[in-house]
């Protein structure tokens, strides 16, 4: 799964997508409002075009120092307006591949405040899984590296998914107050 985040401070616009969906690489998920930056924006290009004329200026009266120090100016100019431009495309939180939404809705919550590196949504590759069990220390006995098994999800209808044990880790981790030990399984036919 990999987690798509708020890249930078800022309130949310609207939520395209919610748990559930599926969705396509590049499509929106998101969008966080981006007025201040679009007009912060504007402010530059405006501060960019007068130190444009500046160095014009400057470079028919041949004027070296106006000439170096204006495109300086320009230069920090042309850089800022740039950084926005990429902050505006970011502000736009798009599926990194084909997969289907497995948390996050945020239609109910437009106008909030998200802080940057905030996940709002996970999304799940649409055509390989990977299963991480979670086995109490009781029932880890039997299990073996390529054991068969049968995986029941509660959110999917349909019986249960022919699985097969990849993976069993040597070292128990306390989980709510149990120890369980973690076991990678893998879909035997992830087409079904």
């Amino acid at each position: 799964q990999r987690v798509a985040a708020a890249p930078f401070e800022g309130f949310l616009a609207e939520g395209l997508v919610r748990a559930g969906d599926t969705v396509s690489k590049g499509q929106a998920l998101a969008r966080l409002d981006d007025h201040d930056l679009r007009v912060e924006r504007i402010r530059w290009a405006s501060e960019r075009d007068q130190y444009d004329n500046k160095l014009r200026e400057a470079m028919a009266q041949h004027d070296l120092t106006a000439i170096r120090v204006t495109g300086a100016q320009l230069a920090e100019a042309q850089a800022q307006q740039d950084l926005l431009d990429d902050k505006i495309e970011r502000a736009t939180i798009r599926a990194p591949y084909d997969g289907v939404v497995v948390s996050g809705d945020l239609a109910q919550q437009a106008g909030t405040p998200v802080e940057a590196g905030k996940k709002l949504f996970e999304i799940a590759p649409l055509h390989s899984y990977r299963i991480i069990l979670e086995v109490d220390e009781h029932d880890i006995a039997p299990l073996r590296d390529g054991q068969a098994g049968q995986l029941m999800l509660n959110g999917l209808a349909g019986g249960a998914l022919p699985i097969r044990v990849m993976k069993i880790m040597p070292v128990a981790t306390t989980k709510d107050g149990k120890n369980v030990y973690r076991v990678e399984a893998s879909l035997v036919d992830p087409d079904k």
